[in-house]
Formats: structure tokens, sequence, C-alpha cells
């Protein structure tokens, strides 16, 4: 009886501290895709670009540390990215000329618990690229 005990506690244990550990997902060829704007417009004529007005949008992400093991939350070079194409998506622009991020933070720490709350934000000129039709 004590040792099904035993093995049914290390197994559900095992389990639990398994699936609370963080992956990395920006590797080279998977996860998050990288924003290279300046490779894009350097080929482009100066005709083919419509600079428009400035653009700006906010997100925000949370981040739950129990004792030392965070849960959710992601990383800086994630946080602006997801922004940066949020802000595109809004404005029906195709890019952002000179993008300005700034990423606010709020946390509350406890003994056993903690909470983060990241506020990122990107400021820039939206610009479109003519197209033929």
């Amino acid at each position: 009886m004590r040792k099904a005990t035993l093995i049914t506690i290390t197994l559900v244990s095992t389990y639990f501290f398994t699936s609370c550990s963080s992956v990395n997902h920006n590797r080279v060829g998977q996860g998050v895709n990288t924003i290279d704007q300046a490779a894009n417009i350097q080929n482009l004529k100066k005709e083919d670009i419509i600079v428009g007005k400035n653009v700006e949008s906010d997100k925000t992400y949370s981040k739950v540390w129990f004792l030392f093991i965070p849960f959710g939350g992601k990383s800086e070079e994630t946080r602006r990215e997801r922004v940066y194409l949020q802000t595109c998506k809004q404005n029906q622009v195709d890019g952002i000329l000179q993008p300005k991020y700034e990423t606010k933070r709020f946390f509350i720490p406890l003994i056993l618990f903690t909470y983060v709350n990241y506020k990122t934000s990107v400021l820039g000129k939206g610009y479109t690229i003519k197209t033929d039709k």
C-alpha cells in the first residue's frame, strides 16, 4: 500500500514539475518571425514608398512567479515583435519607420507569489508600399 502511494505521489509531482518548464521558441528557423525591415526598405526606390502618419499602439502581458518558477510571459523581443505587428494591422500599414519601443513594468512581489505586468508600446511613422494594379 505504501509503495503504490509513494509511486503515485512521485509520478504526480514529476508531471507537475516537468510541465512547468519553459521552452525557448526563438531558435533559428522556429518560433517567432523576425522583422528585418532595413534590408527590405533599402532595396526599394523612394517612389515606391508612401510615408503616412504617426502610428502608435500598446499591448500588455502578464507573468506569474510561484516561488522561483515562472508561468506565462514573453521575452522582450517577442513582446516588441507582437506589438509591432498589431500596430501594422490596426493602422493598415506595411511597416513602421524608426519604431520607438517603450516597456513599462508593474510588479507585486510577495513571498510565495509574484505578479508582473508588462505594457509594451511602439511609436513611429507608418509606411505603405505601392503595388502595381
